[in-house]
């Protein structure tokens, strides 16, 4: 009851048929995505080029003003929803639509890991010693996409362990990366994966 009386404050709560309390805005908490029922992140910023509420609007510091995103920011942005089965709302001028962000909104192999019918958020694995920050969502034919995020301002290389998801370490496994659309080959024991600055990588495993 505490727990629901706190989202209150904070979500927007709603109840199924069976009287049970769904969150149905906000994520990172169980109770609030199913099948029927998603974490709402908020719209994509993906486009908005710093023309955004947060853009300013003659009330921040100049200093304060959002100039927008690159590229590599959007396609992590995309990246994350679809890791967290958000829905995927676009807020930008699609007239203004770039090529290279048609490319990202416009990614078949990610929107279809957004929408896979098992209907499970992408959960963060356990960090490594590095404190890499990885998501994993499990897929209804029993693949798992992994995503891979780097938030520095460096390139770093990443490690990619599926011991953590119910895969042994020692199964082989077909990656492919999704948003480059690209063939990795086959692995054992995990791999490393160099990751730009600002940017995410997402891959979708195949046990073999």
């Amino acid at each position: 009851a505490d727990r629901l009386a706190a989202g209150l404050q904070k979500y927007g709560i709603v109840y199924n048929d069976e009287g049970q309390a769904r969150i149905s805005h906000g994520w990172g908490d169980e109770l609030s995505y199913h099948v029927g029922g998603w974490n709402d992140p908020d719209m994509m910023v993906i486009g908005l080029d710093g023309e955004g509420w947060a853009s300013g609007v003659g009330w921040m510091k100049e200093e304060d003003v959002c100039k927008g995103c690159t590229d590599n920011e959007y396609s992590a942005h995309f990246s994350l929803w679809c890791m967290l089965a958000a829905p995927l709302l676009m807020g930008h001028d699609v007239r203004k639509t770039r090529p290279e962000l048609a490319a990202i909104l416009q990614n078949a192999e990610l929107i279809a890991i957004n929408q896979d019918e098992l209907g499970i958020q992408g959960y963060t694995l356990p960090p490594m010693s590095n404190g890499d920050t990885i998501l994993a969502k499990p897929l209804k034919n029993g693949d798992i996409a992994f995503c891979l995020l780097n938030e520095g301002d460096s390139p770093k290389k990443m490690i990619l362990s599926w011991q953590y998801c119910g895969w042994e370490m020692t199964d082989r496994v077909r990656l492919r990366d999704v948003v480059n659309h690209t063939d990795m080959g086959e692995y054992v024991h995990g791999m490393y994966a160099l990751v730009e600055p600002h940017s995410a990588r997402v891959f979708r495993a195949t046990r073999l």
